[in-house]
């Protein structure tokens, strides 16, 4: 199409679409698509809300615009020039002197559905916000697919965003209730097998790197067995490996909520305000080295071995906090040790973290040490080896005294 004619449709398209609404006996409605759960696996929240401000920002004929649920000629319809997003609900400022700004709560948007409308033989999309009114994505040309498509992917950011705003906030009303009834148990449970069993595979993907898969394998686990809070504080690391910040924020505020006398309490604490402090609509993971360093050093429970290898998701680090909480958390002594690390030990990671040749030389000290945990039987092979070194080192030095006497 040539690019006059390509701008006289985009003319004639807006227009239309700014000018109708509301003509039942031109119109004809249907549902065409709904999205499934599997969204939740490939949108964040803060994800989701990057999403709706790409589609819903205007660019020429391009947009989004409200109206009631059915289009025809009649009423005007009006574009939506910017989005805002608070706690409770969604807020559209719009092309509307008498009313510039629309607020939707998430708790009255309706089960998210695609609906369809064909007015004088042109397809418009569109997703219900209340009983009244829709959102629509036009396309200043005249390709019907593109239209259906953008209205897609707004239909997945509204729906994952009302998930999360909604569902999981009465799912945060139950958990009080797990967590009142885990503190007062004397006794911790054990994790039941299937949980254990997301565990390890949470901690194989993360440690091939496939953040994603841990993240949704520790999902499962926490919502098998909600107070398992090891299972929030992995996956609050993840999901601030990836940048999605408010949802770390979160998880591990439940871990804190589990583990309120938890060593390791006030960094986990320090943590959270850090996440909370980030931008709403990061999607990205930090790349550059010491905003990385710094973002994973703080929190994970292990400083210096943070710092050493440069994430808390590294599985050195894994490893040595693996063992932390099952060797050292488990009787007085380990305690005792585990507190006066948690104590000191920050201001030197911080030091480490800013130094490439302090985290060589940390990495060095440490990866026996982790080869000890990971590997018991290399530790007792050792200490033979350095057991029969001293006993040689002995025996010579004892023979040369003899021969120089």
């Amino acid at each position: 199409m040539k690019p006059t004619l390509h701008v006289f449709f985009a003319i004639i398209t807006g227009w239309f679409v700014c000018t109708a609404t509301v003509a039942q006996d031109t119109t004809s409605r249907e549902q065409i698509y709904v999205p499934a759960a599997t969204v939740l696996q490939q949108l964040s929240e803060d994800q989701a809300r990057q999403q709706i401000l790409d589609i819903t920002t205007r660019r020429g004929f391009n947009g989004t615009i409200i109206a009631p649920h059915e289009i025809g000629f009649g009423v005007r319809a009006i574009w939506v020039l910017a989005v805002a997003f608070q706690d409770d609900k969604i807020e559209l400022r719009v092309d509307d002197r008498e009313k510039p700004i629309r607020s939707f709560a998430y708790r009255d948007i309706p089960p998210v559905a695609l609906i369809h409308d064909t007015v004088m033989g042109l397809s418009q999309y569109g997703i219900p916000l209340d009983r009244e009114t829709a959102i629509y994505f036009i396309d200043g040309g005249l390709s019907s697919e593109t239209r259906k498509n953008g209205t897609i992917r707004l239909a997945d950011a509204i729906y994952a965003l009302r998930h999360y705003r909604v569902e999981e906030s009465a799912i945060g009303d139950k958990f009080h209730e797990v967590v009142a009834q885990y503190r007062a148990l004397e006794v911790k449970p054990a994790i039941p097998e299937d949980v254990r069993k997301f565990r390890l595979q949470a901690e194989f993907a993360a440690q091939q790197k496939r953040y994603d898969d841990a993240i949704r394998f520790y999902g499962e686990g926490v919502k098998i067995a909600p107070w398992w809070a090891q299972g929030h504080f992995n996956r609050a690391l993840l999901l601030g490996e990836k940048g999605r910040y408010r949802e770390a924020a979160a998880s591990m505020n439940k871990y804190l909520q589990l583990e309120p006398n938890a060593p390791d309490a006030r960094a986990v604490q320090d943590k959270i305000y850090q996440w909370e402090s980030m931008t709403v609509a990061a999607t990205q993971p930090v790349t550059s080295t010491s905003g990385g360093l710094m973002a994973t050093t703080r929190g994970s429970g292990c400083f210096i071995a943070t710092a050493a290898y440069g994430s808390a998701l590294d599985p050195h680090v894994f490893a040595l906090r693996d063992f932390r909480d099952r060797y050292l958390l488990n009787n007085a002594p380990g305690r005792a040790f585990v507190q006066l690390y948690y104590r000191y030990s920050p201001p030197l990671a911080d030091v480490i973290a800013h130094d490439d040749y302090l985290r060589l030389l940390a990495r060095a000290l440490l990866t026996p040490v982790v080869l000890v945990v990971i590997h018991p039987q290399w530790g007792a092979l050792l200490a033979i080896m350095l057991a029969l070194a001293l006993a040689m080192t002995w025996a010579c030095a004892r023979s040369r005294r003899r021969s120089c006497s």
